[in-house]
This record gives C-alpha cells, sequence and structure tokens, in this order.
C-alpha cells in the first residue's frame, strides 16, 4: 500500500478513528495494580512471579519510552496495515519517579525516509515499530530504548469490568456514524460513563482545535480510568483486569523489568505525570488536513520533556 493511499485512508476514516490515549492509562494501571505494598523487590529474587538476576534497566537511571496506540481496523479489508493512533514519547526517570512525555498528534505533517510527506501516524503502517521509532528520533533527537503498543479496541469492555469510569464531560457531545457504528450522545457534567459511553467520549473530535481538544479529554480519562483501576472494589478482580490489559499490549520490555518498574512507582502521585502536546495550526494539502506545529513550541515541548535532547537541525517536519 502506498504512502499516498494510506494518507488518503487516513483522512476518509478519521472521523472515527479513536486517538487512543487511553494506551497510557492501561501501563499505568498495570503498574499501580501489580505495584501492592505487601510486596518488596529482592534482587536475585521473584517478584509477581517473575525471577530476575540481572539490575533492571540495565542498570540505568532514566529510560526513554515510545508509547503507541493502533488505530481501528479498515472496515472493508481489515488485513490492511494498522496506524498508530498514538504517539508518545516519554522520559521516565527512575531516581525521581518523574515521567515528562511529548504528545505527537496523528495528523503532524512529516517527510518519511522516501521524501514523501504524509502524517506521521501512517508510519507504522509502513515499517511498524521501527518506522514510528525512527521518524520520532529525526523530530526529536531521542531514540527511544523501549517501545510498548497498545491495540485498545476492547477499551469499552475493559471500562464495564471497572464498573465504569467517572467523567466531567466538557461540553455538549452529539455524533452518529453508522457506517463506523459510532454513536455518541452525551450531556456535560459529571457522570459514570459505561463502556460505551467511554468510547464515545474518547473518540469525539468536533473541536475547533481538533485532536488538540481531544489529547486533553483522553488525558483527564487516563487518570481517571487508573484511579477507578485501583480503588477497593476492582483490586479482587485483578486477575480478569489484567488478563485484559495483557492482551492489548507488545513491548520489548521484560517482564522483571515492568515488575520492578510497577513496584518503583506502587506509592508515586499524579502530579509526577506530565504531558505536553506539540502545538500549531492546520494546513490544506491537497485536500487533506494536516497539523503543522509551531517551530519554537515544539522545539521548548521536546527540550521540557528530554533537557538532554540533542534537537536535529534538520527536522522532517512540516512547520509554522
Amino acid at each position: 500500500m502506498s504512502r499516498n493511499r494510506s494518507t488518503e485512508r487516513g483522512a476518509g476514516r478519521g472521523v472515527w478513528s479513536l486517538f487512543r490515549f487511553v494506551l497510557l492509562g492501561a501501563i499505568l494501571a498495570c503498574i499501580v495494580i501489580f505495584g501492592l505494598p505487601i510486596l518488596r523487590v529482592v534482587t536475585g529474587g521473584t517478584l509477581f512471579g517473575v525471577h530476575f538476576t540481572d539490575p533492571p534497566f540495565r542498570d540505568a537511571k532514566k529510560f526513554s519510552l515510545l508509547v503507541l496506540g493502533l488505530d481501528e481496523p479498515d472496515r472493508i479489508n481489515p488485513d490492511l496495515p494498522r496506524r498508530s493512533d498514538t504517539i508518545l514519547l516519554a522520559n521516565v526517570d527512575l531516581t525521581t519517579k518523574m515521567v515528562t512525555g511529548v504528545s505527537i498528534p496523528r495528523d503532524t505533517r512529516v517527510r518519511l525516509d522516501d521524501g514523501n510527506w504524509t502524517k506521521i501516524n501512517s508510519a507504522y503502517s509502513e515499517d511498524g515499530v521501527e518506522g514510528t521509532r525512527r521518524i520520532v528520533q529525526q523530530i526529536t533527537g531521542v531514540r527511544a530504548d523501549y517501545y510498548v503498543v497498545v491495540d485498545t479496541a476492547s477499551t469499552a469492555k475493559l471500562v464495564d469490568m471497572v464498573g465504569g469510569v467517572r467523567m466531567d464531560v466538557d461540553k455538549r457531545m452529539k455524533y452518529d456514524d453508522n457506517w463506523g457504528k459510532l454513536h455518541i450522545d452525551l450531556q456535560p457534567g459529571i457522570q459514570m460513563l459505561n463502556g460505551e459511553q467511554a468510547t464515545g467520549y474518547l473518540r469525539f473530535r468536533h473541536d475547533p482545535t481538533g485532536d488538540l481538544a481531544r489529547i486533553k479529554r483522553q488525558q483527564m480519562f487516563v487518570r481517571a480510568m487508573a484511579r477507578r483501576l485501583v480503588s477497593a472494589g476492582n483490586l479482587t478482580r485483578i486477575g480478569p483486569i489484567t488478563a485484559e490489559l495483557k492482551k492489548q499490549v507488545k513491548t520489548n520490555i521484560k517482564d522483571s523489568d515492568l515488575a520492578y518498574l510497577a513496584y518503583q512507582f506502587k506509592e508515586v502521585p499524579g502530579t509526577h505525570f506530565e504531558f505536553k502536546s506539540l502545538e500549531g495550526g492546520f494546513k490544506n494539502v491537497r485536500g487533506i488536513s494536516y497539523l503543522t506545529p509551531d517551530h519554537e513550541k515544539m522545539n521548548q515541548t521536546i527540550k521540557w520533556a528530554f533537557p538532554d535532547a540533542q534537537i536535529p537541525e534538520d527536522q522532517p517536519v512540516d512547520t509554522l
């Protein structure tokens, strides 16, 4: 499949494809769920059923993590390559227990290795994790040490498993897409959302600022979902919830390192997780809408999350 076709397909299906920032919630949830205070790490021992002898994360004090969330399979041809609806590059500091991250909107206009301009979410459909890792490095100067790819197609099921999630819906949300089987009908205000309603809340994108407003709502959902997952009532359902989460995650992080991470972050407050999205304007190229980040603000955001980053001079991204 050519990049042009991938880009056109992205524009056509964008109305109902989910920018799945909730994948970060799954990761944070795993961290807190497995990080029960009755357990502790002992070098050369066993934690959460995982035996380990090597120093966690190769004894690094910090590491970079690329988090990708996949879009919905194509309705007509589900075998077509999937794209990354969520792209987040995080800086995880194991000493301060701070996590800062840069979210790159899926519609960001970039130049891939073959010289073609397209949306950054096409990098995954063309060359998988490595393709996305490469373009993100070319933009930020940071080579991700680890990656997590999450297929959150069962987000609704997970929300229902934990008994719903309490959200403050910021505006009236009404949208119907019979082809995409998406029906959103939410009133503003604080309310408990079930799985179907939560999916609609996450997928709603009819805002003047497009994906930027949606990213903000989904970041709020991440925090709310993490709190819900570790509530007293859900601790008794750790097994089924964890099994559902594991179905969605593909990563190059070892089980022993995940166990260590879970323990280290078990009592870390939400204020230790800070994320910013690239900001900019919108640009129409041959009928396709792209996000073009503000160049100065983009580099400031990268430096905020990664102070030691060596940002390339020739970044393959269309900026203001």
